[in-house]
């Protein structure tokens, strides 16, 4: 059986013991039905994973020991996806995936094509934040992904001057992943995924002008909603991080 794990603040882990109660103690006794004695993972999400005992289970809140802390670095090169804002659910599955394949960050932007609109976007992203946990504890990260705040196709070019390398997914075609990554030493990777309808010439313009590099997926034009999957996925394998 796995071990569970939860999210706790850093300052709750400088203490022995941990009280879990809400969701997390709903979670802990109703769900996996854990018992006294029972081994847990207590994770602050900046790399930090305490293995802790359950000492006590209440109506309310549950016990925990903290009986060992193990801290790890973050791996590199860390990839920050950028994804062009889509309709209905899809944004959720594309935050979901991206979260449990170790993105760093996951920024929705808007450019020509983009299919969503930003009526009630807040909430949305506030929902995108709470999906990106729940994925990150499912798949044991240690380290939490940003789930940014919605950005313009401007401010968009203005942000790729910090990474080493930029990649966006182009459907017409380009380099392969692993060729352009082939010597990567790069500790931080922009890698950009545009609407349904793909990217208008001017943009793509833009992004080759700031030094970005178009990549292709393969010769099947996949949906936006996983076009940012595979790209994660190939960088991660290009990377020797799978």
């Amino acid at each position: 059986m796995t071990t569970p794990r939860f999210y706790v603040s850093a300052a709750d882990l400088e203490d022995d013991r941990v009280t879990l109660s809400g969701g997390d103690h709903h979670h802990l006794c109703r769900v996996l039905r854990a018992r006294v004695g029972d081994e847990v993972w207590l994770l602050d999400g900046r790399g930090l994973k305490a293995t802790a005992r359950i000492e006590r289970l209440g109506r309310e809140s549950s016990t925990l020991k903290v009986t060992d802390r193990k801290w790890e670095e973050e791996e590199r090169p860390r990839l920050h996806l950028f994804q062009s804002l889509l309709k209905g659910s899809k944004m959720d599955l594309v935050v979901e995936v991206a979260a449990e394949l170790g993105a760093a960050s996951i920024t929705p932007f808007t450019c020509r094509y983009s299919q969503a609109t930003t009526p009630a976007l807040e909430r949305r992203v506030e929902r995108w934040r709470a999906v990106a946990a729940q994925s990150s504890r499912v798949a044991g990260r240690r380290y939490l992904p940003e789930v940014g705040d919605p950005v313009d196709w401007k401010e968009l070019l203005r942000s790729l001057s910090r990474f080493g390398v930029t990649l966006f997914a182009d459907e017409r075609g380009g380099e392969r992943v692993a060729h352009v990554l082939r010597e990567c030493e790069a500790e931080e990777l922009a890698l950009i995924v545009g609407p349904e309808g793909g990217f208008e010439d001017a943009e793509r313009e833009e992004l080759c002008s700031l030094g970005a590099r178009s990549v292709s997926l393969g010769p099947h034009v996949l949906r936006a909603e996983f076009a940012g999957m595979a790209l994660i996925a190939a960088a991660r394998c290009a990377c020797g991080l799978m």
